[in-house]
């Protein structure tokens, strides 16, 4: 029998370094796909607006104004963002959040660390 037409081939990559520097992350999803970050108690990720898809309950999310962007109006009339998501887990376990771009893509992991 034939696979259903939206039904996707692609297995979930998950990325687990025994380096506690590296933070673990898996790619979900066939075109349009979204990283799932694991978040240890207390750690933060900073993101742009409208991209964090899901969360877990313990994450706390805070719109921040970014101080490096006072270089003037220009720049925001000509589309830069001036502000970010500060996401930050509070809870005393791990928790995870899910972002994505606003469009189809395709994420491509690469290698967060170098061997010296």
């Amino acid at each position: 029998m034939a696979a259903p037409f939206f039904s996707t081939p692609f297995q979930p990559y998950v990325y687990q370094s025994p380096q506690d520097a590296i933070t673990p992350f898996q790619i979900l999803g066939g075109e349009a796909q979204v990283v799932q970050i694991m978040l240890k108690p207390q750690e933060k990720i900073i993101a742009k607006p409208g991209s964090m898809c899901f969360m877990s309950g313990s994450i706390e999310m805070e719109n921040s104004y970014l101080p490096e962007n006072e270089v003037g109006i220009w720049q925001w009339l000509f589309g830069k963002n001036i502000s970010s998501i500060v996401l930050r887990n509070s809870g005393q376990s791990d928790g995870f959040v899910g972002i994505a771009a606003p469009y189809f893509a395709r994420i491509l992991p690469v290698c967060g660390y170098m061997h010296l």
